[in-house]
């Protein structure tokens, strides 16, 4: 009797043993999955830095000036003037 008591106790341990080994590999290769996604965050978030940080000097009135005083001759550029400029209520047709 004792024999298989011990028998099925062993068997019970060792059962219990490859669950745990299971659970922890699992563990450790969710761990990894963690640790890959929240370094692609960081990555996207100093692109999006970056991004940010190029349109400021793109859009800046000293750039866009520049750009209009070297490009205003090939492109045909005029002055806007104050008929040209719509608020969001007003339609073309009641300007005219």
């Amino acid at each position: 009797m004792l024999r298989i008591i011990s028998f099925f106790s062993l068997i019970i341990f060792l059962m219990i043993n490859i669950y745990h080994y299971n659970v922890s590999y699992d563990v450790i290769k969710l761990e990894k999955k963690i640790y890959k996604i929240e370094n692609e965050i960081l990555d996207e978030q100093n692109n999006e830095t970056q991004l940010i940080t190029e349109w400021a000097i793109i859009t800046s009135p000293k750039n866009l000036e520049k750009l209009a005083n070297r490009y205003s001759k090939s492109l045909n550029l005029k002055p806007v003037t104050g008929n040209q400029i719509l608020i969001n209520s007003q339609s073309k047709d009641e300007v005219n």
